[in-house]
């Protein structure tokens, strides 16, 4: 026992030297930086430590995390500098300074902390560098024109019917409904860009609890510096959750892979092997058609698909289905709200008929309460980019080298941008009021070239589920105002105590 201790206390000093004499080499690297960033405000209340910057600052869990970064948004005169470590980070919040950032050729390149999101989201169009996301986007981008996004539709109400189905064992009582629409949304991807049934609504699956719990992992990986250390991680309990989520997410990733693909190769075999990439590109989605890019034209390999179906079952889905909580929770706590979305959708679509494409665009109410809640909670909150060549800022220079962090959560509530900016106010959506702001004041979606590949697909998705639901069922939630609800960073913003709806049934 002795023995194992002192080897135990052997490699741990061996980690703490190892620590502090890179940090010493790399703050002696970074003076050049340094200098060029004293111009810029540090935030009020960050404690900064030599050699270590604010990095300690950021050591708590999710929530605490994400209240940090809150902390750091609050401040009026942005750009504010933040020190992690050897490396200097910008916070932006005014439009003006986000169309410069999201538009800048300087500014494309994720920040390198996205390297820790590629286990669970794959090496994809979220966190791949700039020269081969030009060519993946390229690519891709023909899977979301209108006329395929509105077959899917049909998909979308037949799960979301059922959806509507299983939660009738809820009726009544006070339930968490985020794994219930997780699964849905998952179904709906899983059918819909990936051409596979997995019927994961009527399983036992842990794939949502498997996601979760990997944003949850990733998103300490990113911002609190004792886990960025690889051998450090995986020895501790976080690193042993990491690589069961990992494991079991693949698995279900490559399934879905294995089956597309056998059902490909048949209809090629059917087709005696003949393809148009012209009218796939018209008619068919995301994994079919990369797939044929494969065959035929040799532009994707095996493990470039199945980074990106990585990429899209979670940006597809997790994304969707977080924002139908939020929204089932707005509808909650104003029941006014509720009612207008329920006479709006039940006017369009009567008692029984099933939504259809060409319904959505008649729904312009729910859409504006849609659009209302992701300004209250934006999928995105804090959003980091890479500097690669100095940026003119604010009169100022942000040096290369350095990080942005784009405060979209502290930008939607802002008094500047929306006047009683907590109101939840669906009318700010209409038409005459959007003109008025700023382009670059509302970023559900991000902005620039490098936005969201897919904010149709997920607005049709959230349209049509909350449409399903509400036809059927009055919601009531636990929350009396939606200020009193906890949130934490997961990557994506989550709340702490899930999403508790209770589910009354209409009697239309």
């Amino acid at each position: 026992m002795n023995n194992f201790i002192q080897h135990a206390l052997y490699w741990y000093w061996n980690l703490v030297l190892t620590l502090f004499f890179t940090l010493i080499f790399r703050y002696v690297l970074r003076s050049k930086l340094t200098e060029d960033t004293n111009t810029f405000p540090t935030p009020k209340g960050l404690k900064y430590y030599p050699l270590l910057g604010h990095s300690l600052t950021f050591l708590g869990d999710t929530e605490y995390i994400f209240n940090t970064l809150l902390q750091v948004a609050s401040n009026n005169n942005h750009p504010v500098r933040v020190q992690i470590l050897h490396k200097t980070y910008y916070t932006v919040m005014h439009p003006h300074h986000m169309e410069v950032v999201l538009n800048s050729p300087k500014c494309l390149e994720k920040d390198a902390l996205y390297k820790y999101t590629i286990p669970l989201i794959g090496y994809g169009l979220f966190n791949m560098p700039v020269g081969i996301w030009r060519v993946h986007r390229k690519h891709i981008m023909p899977t979301f024109n209108q006329k395929i996004l509105d077959s899917f539709v049909d998909i979308f109400a037949e799960q979301s019917n059922l959806l509507a189905q299983i939660l009738e064992r809820k009726v009544g009582i006070y339930f968490d409904v985020e794994e219930y629409v997780a699964k849905c949304t998952l179904e709906c991807v899983a059918q819909t860009a990936m051409g596979v049934t997995t019927n994961i609504q009527t399983s036992d699956c842990e794939i949502v609890e498997y996601v979760n719990k990997g944003m949850d992992l990733l998103t300490l990986r990113m911002y609190n510096v004792v886990h960025r250390s690889d051998l450090i991680f995986h020895l501790s309990k976080h690193g042993k959750q990491e690589e069961k989520v990992i494991s079991g997410f693949y698995n279900f990733i490559q399934q879905i892979f294995k089956e597309k693909r056998e059902l490909y190769r048949e209809m090629l075999k059917q087709k005696h092997g003949e393809a148009n990439i012209e009218e796939v590109s018209k008619r068919k989605a995301f994994l079919e058609y990369l797939m044929e890019l494969s065959e035929s034209e040799g532009k994707f390999t095996e493990d470039e698909i199945i980074n990106e179906v990585q990429t899209f079952m979670i940006a597809g889905s997790d994304t969707s289905g977080t924002v139908v909580g939020f929204v089932l929770l707005c509808l909650g706590i104003y029941p006014e709200i509720q009612k207008k979305v329920y006479e709006e959708v039940f006017d369009i679509l009567g008692r029984d008929r099933s939504l259809k494409s060409d319904d959505l665009p008649h729904l312009k109410y729910l859409e504006k309460v849609v659009k209302e809640t992701m300004r209250l909670f934006p999928i995105g909150p804090f959003i980091l980019r890479q500097v690669s060549e100095d940026l003119p800022l604010a009169n100022k220079v942000l040096p290369k080298g350095s990080g942005v962090v784009l405060c979209i959560y502290s930008l939607h509530r802002s008094p500047e941008y929306y006047k009683d900016p907590l109101e939840f106010k669906p009318e700010r959506f209409n038409p005459e009021e959007s003109s008025k702001r700023h382009p670059y004041a509302y970023l559900a979606f991000s902005g620039g070239p490098r936005n969201c590949a897919g904010p149709k697909f997920g607005i049709m998705l959230v349209k049509t589920i909350v449409a399903t639901l509400i036809r059927k069922y009055h919601v009531e939630t636990t929350y009396k105002r939606h200020e009193d609800i906890r949130m934490k960073q997961s990557l994506l913003l989550k709340t702490v105590l899930g999403y508790p709806v209770k589910l009354i049934p209409r009697d239309n």
